[in-house]
């Protein structure tokens, strides 16, 4: 989009001519912040049944604290092995 836009500007429409952006593209930012939305909720609610289940603050964050550790210790040892 920021490519379509920096032609338009370069190049302005004949008189008469109005270009509007939009279709598919809008449809998709609404997607999208449509999808941060219901991850978000999705996040909340799997903290919320953890502190349920947990009966307690400390742990799930404890667990979700882990969980993050050990994906960024797997994706930099993915990263270090292909060179």
């Amino acid at each position: 989009m920021t490519d379509v836009r920096r032609v338009l500007a370069a190049r302005r429409p004949p008189a008469g001519v109005r270009v509007v952006l939009g279709a598919s593209y809008a449809g998709q930012q609404a997607a999208f912040h449509a999808l941060l939305v219901v991850l978000g909720l999705a996040v909340v609610s799997v903290c919320a049944v953890m502190v349920v289940q947990f009966e307690s603050f400390v742990e799930p964050l404890v667990v979700l604290l882990v969980h993050r550790v050990v994906r960024g210790a797997l994706a930099l040892l993915l990263v270090t092995a292909r060179r």
